[in-house]
């Protein structure tokens, strides 16, 4: 009986402090261990966070050691638009800059940027040019879906080859 109740004094001791220190809070996207998702609840012993399939965990407070919030700060979004090396880059920097000045103004999630950052390898002899976005939390794929759509359609509209990979027995 002891024991049970080191367990529950420890889960509420615990909770008092994510709580106090807010740590969390209900609707935050977080990783507390192995689980991630949604916090639903918070409470004194028990913490629920419902995960990206539908999983319901709770999660007793004292089993939670690292918190990693993803909810606290503006969020990354990397564009990678694949590039030959040889792409007339200041070509591409022009027709991406009309595309952000279009879109950036009709997209509210956006905190920072477009920042155009250049060709970067890929790591396996390809080169991708690579734009950076910083975003609201949970705004993350819309926003690249959208801009990549638009970069993606502007390029091929202004003639600039984007390369795709060709499987063995595609033709």
């Amino acid at each position: 009986m002891g024991l049970g109740a080191q367990g529950f004094v420890s889960d509420v001791v615990t909770g008092f402090f994510i709580i106090l220190e807010g740590q969390f809070d209900v609707g935050d996207t977080v990783t507390l261990g192995a689980v991630s998702g949604t916090v639903t609840a918070v409470g004194l012993r028990t913490t629920i966070v419902k995960s990206a399939d539908g999983t319901v965990n709770f999660i007793p407070n004292r089993n939670i050691t690292i918190v990693a919030n993803k909810s606290r700060s503006q969020m990354q979004v990397i564009i990678k638009l694949p590039a030959r090396g040889d792409a007339d880059l200041d070509q591409i920097r022009t027709v991406l800059e009309a595309v952000n000045a279009k879109l950036v103004p009709q997209t509210p999630a956006i905190t920072a940027g477009p920042d155009l950052l250049g060709l970067a390898p890929n790591g396996d002899g390809t080169f991708s040019y690579q734009v950076l976005i910083y975003v609201k939390s949970g705004e993350q794929l819309p926003t690249q879906r959208k801009f990549l759509t638009a970069y993606v359609k502007a390029l091929t509209k202004a003639g600039i080859p984007i390369p795709t990979t060709i499987y063995p027995g595609q033709a």
